[in-house]
Protein backbone atom coordinates (compact mmCIF):
# COMPACT_ATOMS: atom_id res chain seq x y z
CA UNK A 1 0.00 0.00 0.00
CA UNK A 2 3.05 2.24 0.46
CA UNK A 3 1.51 4.38 3.21
CA UNK A 4 4.95 5.58 4.36
CA UNK A 5 5.42 7.36 1.03
CA UNK A 6 2.22 9.38 1.32
CA UNK A 7 2.67 12.98 2.39
CA UNK A 8 0.47 14.47 5.10
CA UNK A 9 -1.26 16.74 2.60
CA UNK A 10 -1.49 14.21 -0.23
CA UNK A 11 -4.86 12.73 -1.19
CA UNK A 12 -5.56 9.69 0.98
CA UNK A 13 -4.93 6.27 -0.57
CA UNK A 14 -8.52 5.16 0.18
CA UNK A 15 -10.03 7.46 -2.45
CA UNK A 16 -12.14 9.50 -0.04
CA UNK A 17 -10.90 12.79 -1.54
CA UNK A 18 -9.67 13.94 1.86
CA UNK A 19 -6.05 14.73 2.71
CA UNK A 20 -4.15 11.78 4.16
CA UNK A 21 -3.67 13.58 7.50
CA UNK A 22 -7.45 14.08 7.78
CA UNK A 23 -8.29 10.51 6.83
CA UNK A 24 -6.16 7.38 7.24
CA UNK A 25 -3.05 8.72 8.94
CA UNK A 26 -2.84 6.90 12.30
CA UNK A 27 -6.17 5.14 11.54
CA UNK A 28 -4.91 1.98 13.31
CA UNK A 29 -4.64 4.00 16.54
CA UNK A 30 -8.22 5.29 16.42
CA UNK A 31 -10.98 3.91 18.63
CA UNK A 32 -12.69 1.00 16.82
CA UNK A 33 -16.35 1.41 15.90
CA UNK A 34 -18.49 -0.48 18.40
CA UNK A 35 -21.07 -2.90 16.97
CA UNK A 36 -23.89 -0.94 18.61
CA UNK A 37 -22.64 2.28 16.99
CA UNK A 38 -22.62 0.65 13.55
CA UNK A 39 -26.08 -0.81 14.19
CA UNK A 40 -27.44 2.61 15.19
CA UNK A 41 -25.96 4.22 12.07
CA UNK A 42 -27.51 1.50 9.93
CA UNK A 43 -30.92 2.00 11.55
CA UNK A 44 -30.68 5.75 10.97
CA UNK A 45 -29.85 5.33 7.27
CA UNK A 46 -32.67 2.82 6.79
CA UNK A 47 -35.29 4.92 8.57
CA UNK A 48 -35.17 8.13 6.57
CA UNK A 49 -38.63 9.60 6.00
CA UNK A 50 -39.55 10.25 2.36
CA UNK A 51 -42.56 9.93 0.07
CA UNK A 52 -42.01 7.67 -2.94
CA UNK A 53 -44.99 9.04 -4.87
CA UNK A 54 -44.14 10.61 -8.26
CA UNK A 55 -42.40 13.98 -7.90
CA UNK A 56 -45.29 15.75 -9.64
CA UNK A 57 -47.51 14.69 -6.72
CA UNK A 58 -45.17 15.84 -3.94
CA UNK A 59 -46.87 19.22 -3.68
CA UNK A 60 -49.93 17.30 -2.43
CA UNK A 61 -48.02 15.30 0.20
CA UNK A 62 -49.25 15.13 3.78
CA UNK A 63 -46.76 16.23 6.41
CA UNK A 64 -46.86 12.86 8.16
CA UNK A 65 -44.69 10.04 6.77
CA UNK A 66 -46.15 6.69 7.82
CA UNK A 67 -44.73 3.24 8.46
CA UNK A 68 -46.13 1.68 5.30
CA UNK A 69 -46.64 -2.09 5.21
CA UNK A 70 -45.44 -3.72 1.99
CA UNK A 71 -47.12 -6.95 3.11
CA UNK A 72 -50.59 -6.11 4.47
CA UNK A 73 -50.81 -6.49 8.24
CA UNK A 74 -54.54 -6.94 8.77
CA UNK A 75 -54.93 -9.80 6.30
CA UNK A 76 -51.64 -11.39 5.24
CA UNK A 77 -49.47 -11.12 8.34
CA UNK A 78 -52.28 -11.87 10.79
CA UNK A 79 -53.19 -14.97 8.77
CA UNK A 80 -49.77 -16.59 9.34
CA UNK A 81 -48.89 -15.07 12.73
CA UNK A 82 -48.73 -16.82 16.08
CA UNK A 83 -49.39 -14.62 19.12
CA UNK A 84 -49.02 -11.51 16.97
CA UNK A 85 -45.59 -12.50 15.63
CA UNK A 86 -44.19 -13.82 12.36
CA UNK A 87 -40.64 -14.91 11.56
CA UNK A 88 -38.40 -12.86 9.32
CA UNK A 89 -34.78 -12.30 8.41
CA UNK A 90 -32.97 -9.40 10.03
CA UNK A 91 -29.99 -7.80 8.29
CA UNK A 92 -28.86 -5.62 11.21
CA UNK A 93 -25.30 -5.85 12.53
CA UNK A 94 -26.50 -7.38 15.83
CA UNK A 95 -28.39 -10.22 14.13
CA UNK A 96 -25.64 -11.00 11.65
CA UNK A 97 -23.09 -11.02 14.44
CA UNK A 98 -25.29 -13.26 16.60
CA UNK A 99 -25.66 -15.81 13.79
CA UNK A 100 -22.07 -15.66 12.49
CA UNK A 101 -22.98 -13.68 9.40
CA UNK A 102 -25.95 -15.88 8.49
CA UNK A 103 -29.60 -14.85 8.31
CA UNK A 104 -31.82 -16.92 10.59
CA UNK A 105 -35.55 -16.24 10.91
CA UNK A 106 -36.35 -14.36 14.11
CA UNK A 107 -39.58 -13.25 15.75
CA UNK A 108 -40.98 -9.94 14.50
CA UNK A 109 -44.20 -8.32 15.68
CA UNK A 110 -46.71 -7.84 12.87
CA UNK A 111 -46.89 -4.10 13.63
CA UNK A 112 -43.26 -3.79 12.54
CA UNK A 113 -42.95 -6.52 9.92
CA UNK A 114 -42.51 -5.32 6.32
CA UNK A 115 -42.76 -1.61 7.20
CA UNK A 116 -40.71 1.23 5.74
CA UNK A 117 -41.10 5.00 5.99
CA UNK A 118 -41.43 5.46 2.26
CA UNK A 119 -44.81 7.18 1.78
CA UNK A 120 -46.69 10.09 3.29
CA UNK A 121 -50.03 9.32 4.89
CA UNK A 122 -52.03 10.71 1.98
CA UNK A 123 -50.26 8.86 -0.80
CA UNK A 124 -50.00 5.59 1.10
CA UNK A 125 -53.78 5.68 1.43
CA UNK A 126 -54.52 7.12 -2.01
CA UNK A 127 -52.17 5.07 -4.18
CA UNK A 128 -52.97 1.70 -2.64
CA UNK A 129 -56.67 1.99 -1.85
CA UNK A 130 -57.46 -0.44 -4.69
CA UNK A 131 -55.45 -3.06 -2.80
CA UNK A 132 -56.46 -2.24 0.76
CA UNK A 133 -60.12 -1.33 0.32
CA UNK A 134 -61.24 -3.42 -2.66
CA UNK A 135 -61.43 -7.16 -3.30
CA UNK A 136 -58.50 -8.44 -5.34
CA UNK A 137 -59.85 -9.13 -8.84
CA UNK A 138 -56.51 -9.06 -10.73
CA UNK A 139 -57.18 -5.76 -12.48
CA UNK A 140 -54.42 -3.92 -14.33
CA UNK A 141 -54.43 -1.24 -11.65
CA UNK A 142 -54.13 -3.73 -8.78
CA UNK A 143 -51.28 -5.63 -10.46
CA UNK A 144 -49.54 -2.32 -11.29
CA UNK A 145 -49.88 -1.04 -7.72
CA UNK A 146 -48.60 -4.34 -6.27
CA UNK A 147 -45.54 -4.07 -8.51
CA UNK A 148 -45.00 -0.43 -7.62
CA UNK A 149 -45.31 -0.99 -3.86
CA UNK A 150 -42.71 -3.78 -3.99
CA UNK A 151 -40.48 -1.65 -6.19
CA UNK A 152 -40.83 1.44 -3.97
CA UNK A 153 -39.31 -0.41 -1.04
CA UNK A 154 -36.45 -1.62 -3.23
CA UNK A 155 -35.86 1.96 -4.41
CA UNK A 156 -35.88 3.16 -0.80
CA UNK A 157 -33.41 0.45 0.24
CA UNK A 158 -30.99 1.18 -2.61
CA UNK A 159 -30.99 4.86 -1.64
CA UNK A 160 -30.18 3.90 1.95
CA UNK A 161 -27.35 1.59 0.83
CA UNK A 162 -25.69 4.44 -1.06
CA UNK A 163 -25.87 6.51 2.13
CA UNK A 164 -24.26 3.64 4.07
CA UNK A 165 -20.91 4.05 2.32
CA UNK A 166 -19.39 6.28 5.01
CA UNK A 167 -20.52 3.85 7.72
CA UNK A 168 -18.91 0.86 5.97
CA UNK A 169 -15.75 2.84 5.19
CA UNK A 170 -15.41 3.87 8.83
CA UNK A 171 -15.39 0.27 10.08
CA UNK A 172 -11.60 0.07 9.61
CA UNK A 173 -10.82 2.34 12.58
CA UNK A 174 -8.40 0.67 14.98
CA UNK A 175 -7.57 -2.05 12.46
CA UNK A 176 -4.11 -2.91 11.08
CA UNK A 177 -3.13 -1.64 7.64
CA UNK A 178 -3.96 -4.84 5.75
CA UNK A 179 -7.48 -4.93 7.25
CA UNK A 180 -7.97 -1.25 6.41
CA UNK A 181 -7.24 -2.07 2.78
CA UNK A 182 -9.64 -5.04 2.80
CA UNK A 183 -12.45 -3.06 4.42
CA UNK A 184 -11.99 -0.09 2.07
CA UNK A 185 -12.02 -2.41 -0.96
CA UNK A 186 -15.21 -4.12 0.23
CA UNK A 187 -16.86 -0.75 1.00
CA UNK A 188 -15.87 0.58 -2.42
CA UNK A 189 -17.32 -2.34 -4.39
CA UNK A 190 -20.45 -2.41 -2.23
CA UNK A 191 -20.98 1.26 -3.00
CA UNK A 192 -20.34 0.78 -6.74
CA UNK A 193 -23.07 -1.86 -6.77
CA UNK A 194 -25.43 0.27 -4.69
CA UNK A 195 -24.98 3.33 -6.91
CA UNK A 196 -25.53 1.26 -10.06
CA UNK A 197 -28.65 -0.27 -8.48
CA UNK A 198 -29.99 3.16 -7.58
CA UNK A 199 -29.33 4.43 -11.12
CA UNK A 200 -31.20 1.43 -12.53
CA UNK A 201 -34.12 1.99 -10.18
CA UNK A 202 -34.38 5.65 -11.12
CA UNK A 203 -34.84 4.48 -14.72
CA UNK A 204 -37.61 2.05 -13.72
CA UNK A 205 -39.23 4.55 -11.36
CA UNK A 206 -39.69 7.06 -14.18
CA UNK A 207 -41.79 4.46 -15.96
CA UNK A 208 -43.82 3.58 -12.87
CA UNK A 209 -44.35 7.28 -12.17
CA UNK A 210 -45.69 7.92 -15.67
CA UNK A 211 -48.32 5.22 -15.26
CA UNK A 212 -49.35 6.62 -11.87
CA UNK A 213 -49.52 10.21 -13.12
CA UNK A 214 -51.55 9.25 -16.19
CA UNK A 215 -53.74 6.70 -14.37
CA UNK A 216 -52.74 4.34 -17.18
CA UNK A 217 -51.83 0.87 -15.96
CA UNK A 218 -51.81 -0.94 -19.31
CA UNK A 219 -48.01 -1.25 -19.19
CA UNK A 220 -48.24 -3.97 -16.54
CA UNK A 221 -47.69 -7.67 -17.23
CA UNK A 222 -48.23 -10.33 -14.56
CA UNK A 223 -48.82 -13.93 -13.66
CA UNK A 224 -51.16 -14.51 -10.70
CA UNK A 225 -50.87 -17.82 -8.83
CA UNK A 226 -53.85 -18.53 -6.61
CA UNK A 227 -54.16 -20.67 -3.47
CA UNK A 228 -57.21 -21.74 -1.50
CA UNK A 229 -55.53 -21.24 1.91
CA UNK A 230 -52.98 -18.84 3.46
CA UNK A 231 -49.54 -19.35 1.95
CA UNK A 232 -46.97 -19.78 4.78
CA UNK A 233 -44.42 -17.41 3.22
CA UNK A 234 -45.37 -13.78 2.56
CA UNK A 235 -43.03 -11.45 0.66
CA UNK A 236 -42.81 -8.15 -1.16
CA UNK A 237 -39.78 -7.21 -3.19
CA UNK A 238 -38.25 -6.45 -6.57
CA UNK A 239 -35.30 -8.15 -8.21
CA UNK A 240 -33.33 -8.22 -11.45
CA UNK A 241 -33.74 -11.86 -12.54
CA UNK A 242 -30.35 -13.24 -13.56
CA UNK A 243 -31.07 -16.97 -13.84
CA UNK A 244 -34.13 -18.98 -14.86
CA UNK A 245 -35.53 -22.01 -13.05
CA UNK A 246 -33.56 -24.06 -15.62
CA UNK A 247 -30.30 -22.38 -14.52
CA UNK A 248 -30.03 -20.47 -17.80
CA UNK A 249 -28.58 -16.95 -17.51
CA UNK A 250 -31.25 -14.38 -18.35
CA UNK A 251 -29.15 -11.23 -18.02
CA UNK A 252 -25.62 -10.34 -16.96
CA UNK A 253 -25.83 -8.26 -13.79
CA UNK A 254 -22.06 -7.73 -13.72
CA UNK A 255 -22.33 -5.43 -16.76
CA UNK A 256 -22.98 -2.15 -14.96
CA UNK A 257 -23.39 -0.24 -18.24
CA UNK A 258 -26.65 -2.07 -19.00
CA UNK A 259 -29.85 -1.36 -17.06
CA UNK A 260 -31.25 -4.79 -16.17
CA UNK A 261 -34.89 -5.80 -16.40
CA UNK A 262 -36.92 -5.76 -13.18
CA UNK A 263 -39.41 -8.20 -11.66
CA UNK A 264 -41.70 -7.49 -8.70
CA UNK A 265 -42.71 -10.42 -6.51
CA UNK A 266 -45.57 -10.26 -4.00
CA UNK A 267 -47.46 -12.82 -1.95
CA UNK A 268 -50.47 -11.95 0.18
CA UNK A 269 -53.72 -13.27 1.64
CA UNK A 270 -56.95 -11.34 1.17
CA UNK A 271 -58.98 -13.13 3.85
CA UNK A 272 -60.32 -15.64 1.36
CA UNK A 273 -57.47 -16.77 -0.87
CA UNK A 274 -53.71 -16.42 -1.14
CA UNK A 275 -51.99 -15.01 -4.19
CA UNK A 276 -48.44 -14.95 -5.46
CA UNK A 277 -48.09 -12.24 -8.10
CA UNK A 278 -45.06 -11.90 -10.34
CA UNK A 279 -45.36 -8.59 -12.20
CA UNK A 280 -43.30 -6.34 -14.44
CA UNK A 281 -43.54 -3.48 -16.91
CA UNK A 282 -43.70 -4.15 -20.63
CA UNK A 283 -40.08 -3.18 -21.32
CA UNK A 284 -38.99 -6.10 -19.10
CA UNK A 285 -41.30 -8.62 -20.77
CA UNK A 286 -38.76 -10.86 -22.55
CA UNK A 287 -36.65 -11.55 -19.45
CA UNK A 288 -39.59 -12.00 -17.10
CA UNK A 289 -41.60 -14.26 -19.40
CA UNK A 290 -38.54 -16.48 -19.85
CA UNK A 291 -38.35 -16.78 -16.06
CA UNK A 292 -42.06 -17.59 -15.71
CA UNK A 293 -42.02 -20.12 -18.55
CA UNK A 294 -39.13 -21.96 -16.91
CA UNK A 295 -41.14 -22.08 -13.68
CA UNK A 296 -44.20 -23.43 -15.44
CA UNK A 297 -42.11 -26.21 -16.96
CA UNK A 298 -41.92 -27.74 -13.47
CA UNK A 299 -44.58 -30.17 -12.28
CA UNK A 300 -47.60 -28.46 -10.74
CA UNK A 301 -47.03 -30.03 -7.31
CA UNK A 302 -43.47 -28.59 -7.23
CA UNK A 303 -44.23 -25.02 -8.36
CA UNK A 304 -44.76 -23.75 -4.79
CA UNK A 305 -41.44 -25.23 -3.68
CA UNK A 306 -39.57 -23.49 -6.49
CA UNK A 307 -41.35 -20.21 -5.69
CA UNK A 308 -40.34 -20.45 -2.03
CA UNK A 309 -36.74 -21.23 -2.99
CA UNK A 310 -36.84 -18.17 -5.26
CA UNK A 311 -38.02 -16.01 -2.36
CA UNK A 312 -35.18 -17.12 -0.09
CA UNK A 313 -32.67 -16.79 -2.94
CA UNK A 314 -33.59 -13.24 -3.89
CA UNK A 315 -35.38 -11.33 -1.12
CA UNK A 316 -34.92 -10.35 2.51
CA UNK A 317 -38.36 -8.78 3.01
CA UNK A 318 -40.07 -12.14 3.63
CA UNK A 319 -42.13 -13.38 6.56
CA UNK A 320 -42.84 -16.93 7.63
CA UNK A 321 -45.54 -18.67 9.55
CA UNK A 322 -43.95 -19.76 12.87
CA UNK A 323 -46.18 -22.85 12.78
CA UNK A 324 -44.89 -23.82 9.33
CA UNK A 325 -41.29 -23.21 10.40
CA UNK A 326 -41.69 -25.39 13.48
CA UNK A 327 -43.12 -28.20 11.36
CA UNK A 328 -40.42 -28.38 8.68
CA UNK A 329 -37.39 -30.62 9.20
CA UNK A 330 -34.01 -29.37 10.40
CA UNK A 331 -32.42 -30.05 6.99
CA UNK A 332 -34.93 -27.73 5.33
CA UNK A 333 -34.29 -25.05 7.94
CA UNK A 334 -30.55 -25.20 7.34
CA UNK A 335 -31.09 -25.17 3.56
CA UNK A 336 -33.19 -22.00 3.90
CA UNK A 337 -30.45 -20.36 5.99
CA UNK A 338 -27.81 -21.28 3.40
CA UNK A 339 -29.94 -20.10 0.46
CA UNK A 340 -30.59 -16.78 2.24
CA UNK A 341 -26.89 -16.40 3.03
CA UNK A 342 -25.90 -16.89 -0.60
CA UNK A 343 -28.34 -14.10 -1.48
CA UNK A 344 -26.44 -11.48 0.55
CA UNK A 345 -22.88 -12.85 0.41
CA UNK A 346 -20.35 -10.93 -1.69
CA UNK A 347 -18.20 -14.05 -1.98
CA UNK A 348 -20.63 -16.37 -3.76
CA UNK A 349 -20.49 -16.37 -7.56
CA UNK A 350 -23.99 -15.66 -8.96
CA UNK A 351 -25.73 -18.86 -10.03
CA UNK A 352 -29.15 -20.43 -10.35
CA UNK A 353 -28.40 -23.54 -8.29
CA UNK A 354 -30.88 -22.74 -5.53
CA UNK A 355 -33.79 -22.25 -7.94
CA UNK A 356 -33.06 -24.80 -10.67
CA UNK A 357 -33.31 -27.95 -8.53
CA UNK A 358 -35.70 -28.98 -5.82
CA UNK A 359 -33.95 -28.51 -2.50
CA UNK A 360 -36.75 -28.24 0.08
CA UNK A 361 -39.07 -31.08 1.09
CA UNK A 362 -41.40 -28.91 3.19
CA UNK A 363 -45.14 -29.31 2.70
CA UNK A 364 -46.61 -26.38 0.74
CA UNK A 365 -50.07 -25.81 -0.75
CA UNK A 366 -50.53 -26.56 -4.44
CA UNK A 367 -51.71 -23.78 -6.80
CA UNK A 368 -55.44 -23.75 -7.38
CA UNK A 369 -55.36 -21.49 -10.43
CA UNK A 370 -52.77 -19.64 -12.57
CA UNK A 371 -53.77 -16.61 -14.63
CA UNK A 372 -51.75 -14.44 -17.02
CA UNK A 373 -52.42 -10.68 -17.16
CA UNK A 374 -51.76 -8.72 -20.40
CA UNK A 375 -49.61 -11.35 -22.06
Amino acid sequence: MGKGKIGRNDPCWCGSGKKYKKCHRDRESEKPVEPWEAARSMRDKFSSRVCSAPKNLHKECAKKIVKAHTVPKSSSLKAIAVDGHVLGGKLGFESLQKHNGKIRPEKIGINNASTFTGFCQKHDDQLFSCLEKEAFTKTEEQCFKLAFRSFAREYYTKSALVNMYEVYAGMDKGKPAYRQAEIQEQAFFTNVGAEAGLRDNIYHKERFDKGLEDNDYSDIRAVVIEYASPFPVQVSGSVNPDFSFDNIKLQDLSDLEVIPDLLSFTSFYDGNKSYIVLSWLQHCHITCTALVKSLMSKSKEDISTYLVQYIFSNFENYFLSPKWWDEICSDDKESIVEISHDNVSMFVEPNGNSISRKILNAVLPEPENIEYINW
